[in-house]
């Protein structure tokens, strides 16, 4: 028996010498183990069965997550109750809009009490539709229990269907509904779902209970139009319910309202392959600022501009044929010129960094071609905002090659943020920073010790005296109470993964429109300490793009 049961899990189990002799050697050995009364609790300890906590609404999850399933074990409910609500409300940089999704995709029990709040958990899956993933909403809705007895996740799931076109799903929630039926919400999508079937009479009456509840001057207009058969005017494109009515009623321009359209509508247009190729484009441009890339809905371009004067051109039809000629250009001048006009749209480092990843595919076909850059300073911030520190190095390599070298202070910068970028940190630039720090002027010494704390969060290797002078920059006052400061080295020293996020979600909501580099640096290190290394990295990144010079 014994040697049936190793056979079955491996041919040759470690640590086991089989030979002569060898198949008594293992039987007395495993009855000396239950003979020994020493080793009789150790190896009872080892086949102890732990109980499983029984799922909750926040162990739905929408696919695979690379979190633990104890991700929120100990974490505090009011700290969740606090800032979960909080994410609907406040705009949120990047690297928080990452740790959000990267926290609230993961499947896991709540803190206690919290997982099985329905209006706590409708709140987490509204968060996720408002970062552009209809998607995940709709699959965390479908797999809640009891949910025609839950208003709140009903709304999302309806909102979410609606968004992706959806509408029999929509009104079947809308019609299964239990519990708050008499609500606002439920009664324009009783009109819109009766309007749909013909039922325009007890349509027109569900829209004037709607009314007597709240006005919505965009539902309004348009359910108005529906009923009347008339023209609704320009679309809205905030919500699911505004959409589908602006589907059947408006007759404006899409592609201005998709310039303002909520995330997930301009996800969902920008996917949609019936949509118009102007209204994707303009979709897709939206998308990508909200850190949602669509690059399908770039293939609607099958006439490539020839050159960049013909493709340079204003808005999301003009940015599509940059990225359109950057793919395709043969000609490595023509490729190089295309990026470097898209990258000249950004108006600020976040939208830099969003072009920068359209652009990826082509400034890896010029790093791979080893090609001579004009714009090596360039090409090198922006490949390391979009994440690729490969061809950010070969970029970097090129710098001060045939045209006057940025400061030393701009290069320490910029290997920073490569650093950041690739991992591990070399030991170094820390003290390359200082250095510069050291010979540039106040503000300089203000840009290089911010960065050397975010790069010493992340576990730099730093000299006695880098250390030394780090003590001695100012890094400029904290916006964060220094108690939840504290608090937030408590739970990373803890290995409390979910309460350190939900710190950094807070204080990076609070500290808007820019983390002070104090705090920006005691997230990323609990981000860091707790094992949340890929977002500790994204807050590094994020701080430092906005030290670099733009070239």
């Amino acid at each position: 028996m014994v040697d049936a049961a190793f056979t079955r899990s491996a041919r040759n189990p470690p640590n086991l010498v089989w030979g002569r002799g060898g198949r008594k050697a293992l039987i007395i050995s495993a009855c000396a183990m239950i003979a020994t009364p020493a080793l009789a609790p150790s190896a009872l300890a080892q086949v102890q069965v732990q109980p499983l906590a029984a799922p909750d609404l926040f162990s739905i999850s929408p696919g695979p997550s690379d979190l633990p399933s104890d991700l929120w074990q100990g974490s505090s409910p009011a700290l969740a109750r606090a800032v979960i609500p909080l994410l609907a409300q406040a705009p949120l940089s990047p690297a928080a809009s990452g740790l959000a999704r990267h926290i609230l995709l993961a499947g896991a029990n709540g803190p206690d009490g919290v997982g099985d709040d329905a209006d706590l958990a409708a709140t987490r899956a509204n968060i996720l539709l408002a970062l552009g993933d209809a998607a995940a909403a709709e699959t965390i809705t479908d797999h809640t229990p009891d949910l025609p007895q839950k208003p709140a996740l009903s709304q999302v799931a309806a909102e979410a269907v609606l968004i992706e076109g959806k509408e029999d799903k929509a009104c079947a929630i809308g019609d299964a509904l239990v519990n708050g039926r008499d609500g606002v919400f439920w009664l324009r999508l009783r009109a819109f779902c009766q309007v749909r079937a013909g039922q325009t009479a007890p349509a027109q009456l569900t829209f004037d209970l709607a009314q007597q509840q709240g006005k919505g001057p965009d539902y309004d207009r348009l359910m108005a139009a529906v009923l009347a058969g008339s023209d609704g005017g320009a679309p809205t494109l905030d919500d699911g319910l505004d959409d589908a009515l602006s589907r059947k009623a408006a007759t404006g321009d899409w592609t201005t309202a998709l310039a303002t359209a909520s995330p997930p509508i301009a996800v969902a247009v920008a996917r949609d392959p019936t949509a118009t190729p102007a209204a994707r484009l303009a979709a897709a441009a939206r998308a990508a600022r909200f850190g949602v890339p669509v690059t399908d809905a770039y293939g609607v371009i099958t006439a490539i501009p020839p050159d960049v004067a013909s493709a340079d051109q204003p808005g999301p039809t003009g940015e599509a044929g940059l990225i359109a000629l950057a793919n395709t250009a043969a000609d490595f001048t023509v490729k190089e010129a295309a990026i470097v006009a898209l990258l000249k749209r950004a108006g600020d480092i976040n939208e830099l960094q969003a072009l920068a990843r359209l652009a990826t595919p082509a400034m890896d076909q010029l790093a791979a071609a080893k090609a001579v850059l004009s714009h090596p300073m360039l090409f090198a911030i922006a490949a390391a905002a979009a994440g690729d520190g490969a061809a950010a190095a070969a970029a970097r390599a090129e710098v001060g090659q045939g045209a006057a070298p940025p400061t030393p202070l701009d290069l320490a910068l910029l290997d920073a943020l490569i650093g950041a970028v690739s991992g591990p940190l070399q030991g170094g630039a820390i003290d390359a920073l200082d250095a510069a720090g050291q010979a540039a002027d106040e503000p300089g010494r203000a840009r290089s010790g911010a960065a050397m704390a975010y790069l010493a969060a992340l576990g730099a290797p730093a000299t006695a005296q880098a250390r030394f002078d780090l003590a001695g920059r100012d890094l400029g006052p904290s916006k964060a109470p220094a108690g939840r400061l504290i608090a937030l080295d408590l739970a990373a020293r803890a290995g409390r993964m979910g309460d350190v996020a939900l710190y950094v979600l807070l204080t990076a909501t609070e500290g808007r429109p820019d983390l002070a580099p104090a705090d920006r640096a005691a997230c990323i290190r609990a981000l860091d300490q707790v094992g949340l290394k890929a977002d500790a990295r994204a807050f590094a990144v994020e701080g430092l793009l906005a030290l670099q010079t733009r070239p």
